[in-house]
């Protein structure tokens, strides 16, 4: 069933059957009400005489008087009215009965008799009276005028039946092409074709086509003279236009109560929307003080009017207008404050951290409501990202350590049993390169071990931190010589800048020295040979600025950020040893020291720099140290 209700053919078919079928139909219902109403029915008269005949033939005797009484009688033979008709012909006699004009034929019938007419003079007088008589041609040829009427005549008996058979089958006709409208060939209800055209501007187009037709089609019903196929063919041809453009419209208003939402397809609808969203656009991209502004004028413009119309003679109620209009601004001024002092304290407990605090929205005008909306949206996704990071990092913190703590005893097992090895008396040259290959490979594989233990513990805070007064100075010169055998077999040397005085911070020295400990090993794995690495220390704005520097031997291709992430390296290559956890590492543990740890690249040039507040007093320098000018000024990376 849904296949044929979506076939094209089915549809363009019936509705050319409907266009013709529904004008039919409305043309008998008219012919049998005037049938009726005339009493057509209840005559038995020949055709001649009756009522559909006589009507015509009195419509041409009319022209015929109308053409005396304008002209003469003797201006006839010159007119239309004497040549060209063979359904209609007719007979003028005087007053005294004598024949003026005779058109009648051997096959002439009279229908109408005794029709009055009159000359006139030049001043409207009556000067003669002649008698008309109308006659029928019988029988009717097909090409005569009244040919129609004849017809009509001949089927007025059967007219009704007729009449209602064809509106039964235009009514079972009309249901189906209504059912079947906007069904397409899957057999869904989509809007197609012309039914993509706004609902209610197709239905004006429609109904204004169908007025403008009907408006036509009774206008030629209304002024014809000569019922001839021309009138009846346009009369027929506006009435299928007519059906056609009501039609269109049924189906698609059909089509359209099909669909869900059939009125957002409205051009109505459309443009409420546009205004909706243009209203709302205004008062949202309108900063606050535009709209304090407006309100305002509004204000002023009431009191200029309503003092205006009382110093006119308005009156008490001129001054009570004026009256009410500012206290009710009063009012409006105090809501709006008040709703302001909520966002306010919304905003606050957000950057707090207070992410459970709610603002109550219920009661707010259109634009704060919208912002009280996005803050508790706002604190509702602050705090899911929270929990969800918080979950993630001790998800990943825990993995860590149990794999880690996993792996630490097979490993001391293996080094345990490498070392017994090696104390063995081994003389095959091979298993000898074997173990120490062994040997060197588990030892990495404890170091990593315990660094993702470390940097597990570093990043979740999982350490215990013991602070005191540190001579920091001091320290950098403790680490610089612990590594300075490897720094020389490197091709580096160290360059260590510290103040006069000592500077003293209060941090865990034990977790400084692994921070220094990472740092002086990537110089050493990572810095171009035969380069110097600067250790710069400078007290200053209450804080020890430590810049360490040094040049890459490999192009630095990525930024700070992404150096700092976990298993990063800065050799590409791989080729060198370390795991990529060093930075972090020491990220982490500059943190829990109470410092902050920063990542600077310019070209090959890298620069850590680490600032922790000063614990004693201390001579600070005059010029700002180049680390914490380039903090402030965020010189962009060339990556």
């Amino acid at each position: 069933m849904k296949r044929l209700l979506g076939s094209t053919a089915a549809k363009i078919a019936v509705f050319l059957c409907l266009c013709v079928l529904i004008p039919l139909t409305a043309a008998g219902a008219f012919g049998t009400i005037y049938c009726y109403e005339s009493g057509i029915y209840a005559e038995k008269a020949d055709f001649q005489n009756s009522q559909i005949c006589q009507r015509f033939v009195r419509k041409r005797l009319y022209d015929i008087k109308q053409f005396i009484y304008w002209n003469n009688v003797s201006a006839i033979p010159e007119s239309e009215f004497y040549y060209n008709n063979t359904s209609f012909s007719y007979k003028i006699t005087d007053e005294n009965g004598k024949v003026i004009i005779d058109t009648t034929k051997n096959r002439s019938v009279l229908s109408v008799d005794n029709y009055i007419a009159y000359e006139v003079d030049s001043y409207g007088n009556s000067t003669k009276e002649y008698v008309l008589q109308g006659y029928v041609n019988l029988p009717v040829e097909p090409t005569d005028s009244l040919y129609f009427y004849k017809v009509a005549y001949d089927l007025q008996e059967k007219l009704l039946d007729i009449t209602i058979t064809l509106a039964a089958i235009s009514v079972i006709l009309l249901i189906w092409l209504l059912a079947a409208a906007g069904y397409g060939k899957d057999g869904t209800v989509t809007l197609r074709g012309l039914n993509r055209c706004w609902l209610d501007v197709f239905a004006v187009i429609c109904v204004g086509a169908f007025l403008s037709i009907a408006s036509g089609i009774a206008e030629e019903i209304n002024y014809y003279y000569d019922s001839d196929v021309y009138s009846f063919t346009m009369i027929g041809i506006g009435m299928i236009c007519a059906t056609a453009a009501a039609l269109f419209l049924l189906m698609s208003a059909a089509a359209h109560f099909k669909i869900k939402g059939w009125w957002k397809h409205t051009a109505v609808y459309a443009l409420t929307m546009a205004l909706w969203r243009f209203i709302k656009w205004l008062v949202c991209s309108l900063p606050r003080v535009w709209k304090l502004l407006i309100v305002y004028g509004v204000f002023v413009l009431v009191n200029l009017i309503g003092m205006t119309v009382f110093f006119l003679g308005g009156g008490f109620f001129a001054f009570l207008m004026t009256v009410t209009v500012d206290f009710g601004g009063i009012v409006l001024l105090i809501l709006f404050s008040d709703q302001l002092g909520k966002l306010r304290r919304a905003g606050e407990a957000l950057a707090a951290g207070n992410y459970e605090y709610k603002t109550d929205s219920s009661n707010m005008w259109f634009g704060l409501k919208a912002q009280a909306n996005d803050l508790n949206s706002a604190a509702v996704g602050m705090s899911k990202a929270v929990d969800a990071r918080m979950k993630s990092e001790r998800f990943k913190t825990e993995l860590i350590t149990n794999v880690s703590h996993d792996l630490k005893t097979p490993l001391t097992s293996i080094v345990s049993y490498v070392d017994l090895l090696k104390k063995e008396n081994i003389e095959n040259e091979k298993a000898k390169e074997y173990i120490e290959v062994i040997d060197r490979q588990s030892k990495k594989l404890k170091k990593l071990t315990e660094d993702l233990v470390e940097a597990s513990k570093a990043s979740s805070g999982a350490v215990t931190v013991n602070r005191e007064n540190l001579n920091i100075g001091e320290l950098i010169n403790q680490s610089v010589g612990e590594f300075s055998e490897k720094l020389d077999s490197a091709g580096i040397i160290p360059v260590i800048n510290l103040p006069e005085n000592d500077v003293y911070v209060f941090t865990d020295g034990r977790l400084l020295w692994r921070v220094f400990d990472n740092l002086i090993q990537n110089i050493i794995k990572y810095a171009q040979p035969g380069t110097r690495a600067y250790f710069d220390l400078t007290p200053y704005n209450g804080k020890a600025v430590l810049c360490i520097k040094n040049i890459s031997r490999d192009p630095l291709n990525m930024s700070s950020e992404a150096l700092m992430e976990r298993f990063v390296r800065g050799d590409s290559s791989r080729g060198s040893d370390g795991n990529g956890l060093g930075l972090s590492i020491s990220k982490s543990l500059t943190e829990l020291c109470g410092g902050t740890f920063e990542l600077f690249l310019d070209g090959d040039l890298y620069k850590a720099v680490l600032t922790f507040p000063l614990s004693k007093a201390a001579p600070e320098a005059d010029i700002k140290p180049e680390a914490e000018s380039q903090a402030e000024e965020k010189v962009p990376e060339r990556v």
